[in-house]
């Protein structure tokens, strides 16, 4: 139908527009970040592009339920503005039928988010904190002068190195010190040998140490264990580039759901779930809340509405960190606010009308009492 696509290219040209400048804007935020990494020697320039390309799903399926939202406010507020709406409703074409058109529009697009949070984000993220985690490990290595104690950047572990081999990654006579789990002991290993060896599924990096000792040591006593190894693994610390991505956000949903630990992965699933439901949501907030008055401008309700979106967003990542600490059900941790916004929706859409018709008939009871009484 003519209307139809009329409609939908309204919210298409908005919608793009929006998503185009936010965007720009997060990843150029992004990109800054990792530059100044680059510029400290963290980061090699050469994997910024591939890193950025990973990351793209996860800033599309945030950025375009926003882009719709503010897409439907202002295409519809262009039409009710202009009074082209007003014609469409004289011709028959009433807000129900507006809201089915919309929602098919939306439910093509919360298919893509759906497929990107369940799918895509998971696979880029784990290949960007593979490249992070990679990057931060020749990062370390070359950060390590041989002949020389250095200390680690919380000042916990003592690290010394009499020479690195000519293949990258080797180490000779490597001595490590560090406090113990329970940090009442003193960790020493000494070892011949050493290299780096990064793990993808734990996505963690260890130097594998080979023909050594390890001491635990007491402070103040002269006793003391030790143990000979052929072979010990001794973990890395992370860097600040390669621990700003969650480990679980980088699961794939088949992983989320074996619910092995249950608030962590109900929290994340239900995140995921909730970016393509959020789509349909904010399609029944935006339909009533773009209806302005011409003399009121096509901006009337554009911060508020983003203020309603804001808290729609803020509440469901607040609802996830509970999920989390587990102060809220694991099942129902997200669901109720979805429930929440959408019976504001209702509201907002059929409540006006429900009211008019209420007080209609009101009057009409009214004026057929007065008619009796009069008679």
């Amino acid at each position: 139908m003519i209307a139809a696509r009329y409609l939908r290219r309204e919210i298409t040209f908005n919608l793009l527009a929006v998503s185009l400048v936010l965007l720009v804007i997060i990843m150029g935020g992004r990109l800054i970040k990792y530059l100044a990494e680059a510029a400290e020697g963290k980061l090699d320039p050469g994997v910024l592009l591939s890193i950025m390309a990973y990351r793209l799903p996860g800033f599309l399926e945030l950025i375009l339920p926003l882009g719709l939202f503010l897409g439907i406010l202002l295409g519809y507020g262009r039409l009710y503005l202009e009074s082209e709406m007003t014609v469409l409703h004289a011709c028959g074409i009433g807000r129900p039928q507006v809201l089915r058109w919309t929602l098919k529009y939306s439910l093509l697009l919360a298919a893509l988010i759906g497929l990107f949070s369940l799918v895509v984000t998971p696979w880029g993220l784990r290949q960007a904190a593979i490249i992070l985690q990679q990057q931060s490990s020749a990062a370390a290595l070359e950060h390590l002068t041989p002949g020389r104690f250095q200390k680690s950047s919380d000042q916990t572990r003592v690290t010394y190195i009499e020479r690195l081999g000519q293949n990258k990654g080797e180490m000779e006579n490597v001595f490590i010190a560090m406090p113990s789990g329970d940090g009442k002991q003193q960790v020493v290993i000494i070892a011949k040998q050493g290299r780096q060896q990064f793990d993808n599924e734990q996505q963690a990096r260890y130097w594998v140490l080979q023909d050594g000792y390890r001491y635990q040591l007491l402070a103040g006593q002269l006793q003391q264990e030790h143990t000979r190894f052929s072979e010990y693994g001794a973990r890395v610390e992370e860097s600040t580039i390669a621990a700003e991505i969650d480990r679980a956000e980088t699961l794939n949903t088949l992983q989320l759901l074996r619910f092995e630990q249950p608030e962590r992965d109900w929290a994340h699933l239900q995140w995921r779930l909730s970016l393509p439901l959020m789509v349909l949501v904010v399609t029944l907030l935006a339909i009533p809340l773009a209806q302005v008055n011409p003399r009121q401008g096509r901006f009337a309700k554009l911060i508020p509405s983003i203020l309603l979106y804001l808290a729609y967003l803020f509440l469901l990542s607040w609802a996830r960190t509970q999920v989390l600490k587990g102060r809220l059900p694991a099942e129902l941790g997200l669901v109720w606010i979805h429930l929440l916004f959408l019976v504001l929706g209702a509201a907002l859409m059929w409540g006006p009308d429900w009211w008019r018709e209420r007080q209609y008939r009101r009057m009409q009871a009214g004026q057929s009492s007065a008619q009796g009484s009069a008679t």
